[in-house]
């Protein structure tokens, strides 16, 4: 069962597997949303009447299987992590 860290891996695999830098992957504060998933690089969060902003080097997952949530991970870590797995296929060339 995928989980927000996989969704979040699978997201940033494409650039990682072309070479892409950190700097060149977080400058612009990506993101993909759906109904069923939200998630960006760096963001402004509104929760309960309060804002809270996470840093570019931060992913953040603000819906997850059409639920809301809010789960924080670090873009550095994330990286590291797919360039130490085996090559898999990604979720997004799964729905093409």
């Amino acid at each position: 069962m995928m989980t927000a860290r996989d969704l979040a891996k699978d997201f940033l695999r494409p650039y990682v597997e072309r070479g892409d830098s950190l700097d060149s992957i977080t400058e612009g504060h990506m993101g993909c949303f759906s109904r069923e998933y939200c998630l960006q690089i760096g963001a402004c969060v509104w929760k309960n009447g309060k804002a809270r902003d996470y840093s570019r080097d931060e992913l953040v997952v603000t819906r997850f299987r059409g639920k809301e949530c809010l789960l924080v991970f670090s873009v550095p870590d994330l990286i590291e992590e797919i360039k130490k797995g085996a090559a898999q296929p990604s979720l997004w060339e799964s729905l093409l």
